[in-house]
């Protein structure tokens, strides 16, 4: 029986670039790290797993359209300064009575979408 989410992982063709962008872009803490991929604590139960497409089994197939993650932020303001100052394109801009969001892509052409202020329950 599946008990939780653990992980969503994304193959990366472009790895340092797509590492340096969950790590320094969007400022997600590495928790384990090895030569070819990083784990990002997303600060609850789950994580996001980057690996090296050129070094991960031959079952996954990186297409740079699969994942995609919805995240939380608390200042959704500074995060935006930061996309803008690393040249992220934005996507979309929304605001609702959940809250505000942005989405952009990853290096690997993943999409995200990031909430601040939203209540699901």
């Amino acid at each position: 029986m599946i008990v939780k989410l653990m992980e969503v992982t994304i193959p990366a063709r472009q790895y340092a670039q797509t590492r340096y962008f969950y790590s320094r872009v969007l400022c997600l803490p590495v928790g384990k790290e090895g030569q070819h991929h990083a784990f990002f604590d997303t600060g609850g139960s789950f994580r996001i797993a980057v690996v090296d497409a050129a070094q991960s089994s031959s079952l996954t197939m990186p297409t740079g359209r699969g994942a995609f993650l919805n995240l939380c932020c608390d200042d959704l303001d500074a995060l935006r300064k930061r996309l803008d100052h690393a040249k992220v394109r934005i996507l979309a801009e929304n605001s609702d009575e959940f809250g505000r969001n942005i989405t952009i892509r990853d290096p690997e052409g993943n999409t995200l979408n990031i909430f601040q202020d939203g209540s699901f329950g």
